[in-house]
């Protein structure tokens, strides 16, 4: 019965597709149990990169499935990874066997589970052809046998079994991170759906938000780097947090600037209100970003042009080093209302493209000529 198992999960695991990791906890543990084996706990933690999340983990108890997301900070210099099970593994590379009935061991696992009714308990690290990052699954029980010698070796058939499904997920997941944080969500997936030919551009209309800080250079040239890196990072975060809540997505940090789109999805005024609202929102957040370097109130400034229009959207750059982006004189014209910016107390201009789809929210601010920009157009600030 050993032999057909391999081949019993192999099949069942293929047919069912497995989009996610708890799918394929649940059909492993579900199948474990209908051929003998008398789960209770089935666990899997996986570490992935991410910029604030070092992984997560699934965890099968009698049919009900739990999914944490760790926070990277710390996690491991932290007592609930050094004081594990996972760890004596990732240092080992070895399958770990605690009956749990007869030890005295004090990790919190052990405990937690010692007192939950649990029997025997093993842990098997994942045979991942990447071994560079922590990746395990534990199985435990409650019959009052333990596991026997036959589930065990049913047990470590099933780990090799289902370890190339677990890890082409993670190997997804990492690279949809790494799109999310180093691309964006929208663009990423674009990009790992295929769309990577150079010049391969589509069109789509979108308002758009080119923000900037003002008399950068000049702090910077006096400022240590340390600060400099925390003045950038407050700046950023000012922006990035209200750009996210109203889903916008920021293509490009350009020095102390940064470039997002709002696209259309439903329809020019919302996106616009979307931009408005973000552009607003770093306007209350922005005390924050000199105290981040020690500076005063009034010793650094910033602009933010706000402008609605068709972009053209995909990629640009060399044979071998491409960069999602939008390009168009939309874009030139937002730059350019952010540079407007620096010549008046307003720190929010807009046009008049913009400023049709967000009604009383933004009064007129003249007719002014644009760096670049061949006729004087309509400027608006905010009420």
């Amino acid at each position: 019965m050993l032999g057909e198992l391999p081949e019993r999960l192999a099949v069942t695991v293929a047919e069912a597709g497995i989009p996610t990791y708890e799918d394929l906890v649940d059909l492993v543990s579900r199948g474990l149990n209908e051929l003998g084996v008398p789960l209770w706990r089935t666990f899997i933690g996986i570490e992935t990169l991410h910029p604030t999340e070092s992984g997560r983990t699934v965890t099968w108890s009698e049919g009900e499935i739990t999914t944490f997301h760790r926070e990277r900070d710390g996690v491991a210099e932290s007592h609930d990874y050094l004081d594990s099970p996972v760890r004596i593994v990732d240092e080992t590379g070895e399958p770990l066997r605690i009956r749990l009935t007869e030890t005295d061991l004090a990790m919190p696992t052990i405990v937690d589970m010692r007192h939950a009714g649990g029997t025997d308990y093993i842990i098997h690290p994942l045979p991942f052809v990447d071994d560079t990052r922590t990746a395990v699954i534990s199985f435990a029980t409650r019959s009052a046998d333990g596991f026997s010698e036959s589930m065990l070796a049913r047990l470590a058939a099933a780990t090799a079994v289902i370890s190339p499904h677990i890890e082409r997920l993670a190997v997804r997941e990492i690279a949809v991170n790494l799109l999310d944080a180093y691309v964006g969500p929208r663009s990423g997936r674009r990009v790992f759906e295929g769309l990577i030919d150079r010049g391969d551009l589509v069109t789509v209309n979108a308002a758009i938000l080119f923000a900037d800080l003002r008399d950068y250079t000049a702090l910077s040239e006096r400022l240590p780097p340390a600060a400099t890196v925390r003045l950038l990072d407050a700046w950023f975060e000012t922006l990035g947090g209200p750009i996210e809540e109203h889903g916008g997505e920021i293509l490009k940090f350009l020095g102390d600037g940064l470039l997002a789109v709002f696209p259309d999805d439903g329809g020019p005024a919302a996106a616009c209100h979307a931009a408005l609202a973000a552009a607003l929102g770093a306007d209350r957040g922005f005390a924050r970003v000199p105290e981040a370097a020690g500076l005063g109130a009034g010793d650094i400034g910033y602009g933010i042009g706000l402008h609605h229009g068709e972009v053209g959207y995909g990629n640009v750059g060399t044979r071998r080093r491409l960069d999602f982006t939008v390009i168009g004189q939309a874009v030139n014209l937002a730059s350019r209302l952010q540079d407007l910016s620096k010549r008046f107390p307003q720190t929010i201009m807009a046009s008049a493209a913009f400023a049709a789809h967000v009604g009383e929210k933004l009064v007129p601010h003249g007719r002014h000529g644009l760096r670049g920009i061949a006729r004087p157009v309509e400027v608006y600030a905010v009420r």
